[in-house]
C-alpha cells in the first residue's frame, strides 16, 4: 500500500470478523456439551439465532406479566411454538450427550472381599461361614503388644528348657508293642486313611492347612509307625499327636463353634452349619479323634516327661507361627481365638491352648 494512503474499514469485512470471533467462543461451548462429534459452521449459526430468539422471547414474556398478570394456564398457551421445539431438540442433544459420556465411562470393578472364597475357592454352597462375620478389629490391623510379649515368653521357655528336653529324650526306653496292639493300630490307621480319602474328595485338599487336620494327620502317621514298628520317630510325636487332637476336640466345641455360632446369621447359615458341623467328616475328626488319640497313647503306654511337653509345646508354636503369618495375613482365619490384635482375645485363646496341653501332661502321664 503507498505511503500515505488512507485505509477505509470494510463494513461487511467487520460483520465477518464478529460472526468469526463468536463462532470461536461459542465452538468451545458446544464441543463440550458434544465431545464426540464435530460441530459444523452452519450448526454455530443455528445454536446463534436460537439463542437471540430465546432472549427476545423471555423479554416479551415478563413485559406481558408485568403488563397484564394471568394465570398459569393462560401463560402457557402463550408460549410460542418455536419455543417447544427448541426444548425439543436441547432435550434430544442432552440426552445423545448423556448416552455418549456413559459409552464412554470405564466400568469399576466391585470391591474384592476378603473372605474364604479368595484361598478355599468356590465355597458358595459350603456350610463353612464366611470369615468376614468376625469382626474386622479381630481380622484386620497392628497386633497387640501383650500378644508379642506373651509368645515371646513362650519362646524364652522353650529355648531355656531345651536342653533338658533332649537329653531326656535320648534315655526314653522304647516301649514293648504286641501284635494285637500293632494289629488294632494297623486297623484304625485304615479307618482314618479313608476318613482323609472321603474329606479330599468332598472338600479337596485346603483343609489341610487348618490346625484340626495337621493333627489328624499326626494321629494317621502314628498309628502307621506303630503298626510297622517305627518306635523311635512314633516316641518322637507321642505327645503332639494326643495333645493336638485333645485341643482340637475341646477348643472347638467350648470356644470356635459357639464363636461361629454368635457372629453368623441366624436362620439359614445356622442350620447349614449344624447339619455340616455334625457330618461325617466333622464327627471324625472333631470328636471321635480323641478317644482314638487315648487309645493310640493306652496300646503303647508309658510315662511322659519334659520332653513330651517340650516337643507338643513346640510343635503348637510351630503351627502358631504359620497361621499368623500365611493364613491370617490372607484372611483365612479359622481360628479367631488366636487372632493378636486384641489382648482380651490372644490371652485367653493362648491360655486355654496352652492349659490343654499341660492337663494332657498331668493327668495322662
Amino acid at each position: 500500500m503507498p505511503a500515505g494512503a488512507v485505509r477505509f474499514r470494510d463494513p461487511a469485512g467487520a460483520a465477518g470478523e464478529k460472526r468469526e470471533a463468536f463462532g470461536q467462543a461459542a465452538q468451545p461451548r458446544l464441543n463440550d456439551r458434544l465431545p464426540y462429534r464435530r460441530i459444523s459452521s452452519g450448526e454455530l449459526d443455528r445454536a446463534r439465532r436460537r439463542k437471540e430468539q430465546k432472549q427476545e422471547q423471555s423479554d416479551e414474556r415478563e413485559e406481558k406479566e408485568v403488563a397484564t398478570p394471568c394465570s398459569g394456564t393462560t401463560r402457557s398457551t402463550m408460549t410460542p411454538m418455536t419455543t417447544l421445539e427448541d426444548s425439543e431438540k436441547e432435550e434430544e442433544e442432552e440426552k445423545e450427550v448423556s448416552a455418549a459420556l456413559s459409552e464412554q465411562k470405564t466400568k469399576k470393578r466391585a470391591p474384592l472381599k476378603r473372605s474364604s472364597s479368595q484361598h478355599l475357592g468356590n465355597m458358595d454352597d459350603s456350610a463353612l461361614p464366611d470369615f468376614d462375620i468376625y469382626p474386622e478389629y479381630l481380622r484386620i490391623g497392628p497386633w497387640s503388644p501383650v500378644a508379642y510379649v506373651y509368645l515371646a515368653c513362650i519362646f524364652a521357655w522353650l529355648l531355656w528348657s531345651s536342653t533338658e528336653a533332649v537329653s531326656q529324650y535320648s534315655a526314653i526306653r522304647l516301649p514293648e508293642i504286641s501284635w494285637k496292639a500293632r494289629a488294632l493300630s494297623g486297623a484304625l490307621g485304615c479307618y482314618t486313611v479313608y476318613v482323609h480319602w472321603t474329606a479330599v474328595k468332598a472338600v479337596g485338599w485346603w483343609p489341610y492347612v487348618s490346625y484340626t487336620m495337621c493333627s489328624y494327620s499326626l494321629l494317621s502317621v502314628r498309628f502307621i509307625l506303630v503298626a510297622l514298628g517305627g518306635g523311635a520317630v512314633a516316641e518322637f510325636i507321642r505327645f503332639p499327636t494326643l495333645a493336638m487332637n485333645s485341643t482340637t476336640t475341646v477348643v472347638w466345641w467350648a470356644l470356635i463353634a459357639p464363636a461361629m455360632m454368635l457372629f453368623m446369621p441366624q436362620g439359614n447359615a445356622r442350620r447349614k452349619f449344624l447339619e455340616w458341623n455334625f457330618s461325617f467328616f466333622l464327627v471324625n475328626v472333631h470328636l471321635l479323634n480323641l478317644p482314638l488319640a487315648l487309645i493310640d497313647h493306652h496300646l503303647t503306654w508309658r510315662p511322659l516327661g519334659l520332653w513330651d511337653i517340650w516337643a507338643g509345646i513346640i510343635t503348637a508354636m510351630m503351627y502358631l507361627v504359620f497361621y499368623l503369618n500365611v493364613l491370617d495375613k490372607r484372611g483365612m482365619h479359622f481360628y479367631i481365638i488366636l487372632s493378636p490384635r486384641r489382648a482380651w482375645c490372644c490371652v485367653p485363646g493362648y491360655t486355654a491352648v496352652l492349659l490343654v496341653y499341660f492337663l494332657n501332661y498331668w493327668l495322662l502321664g
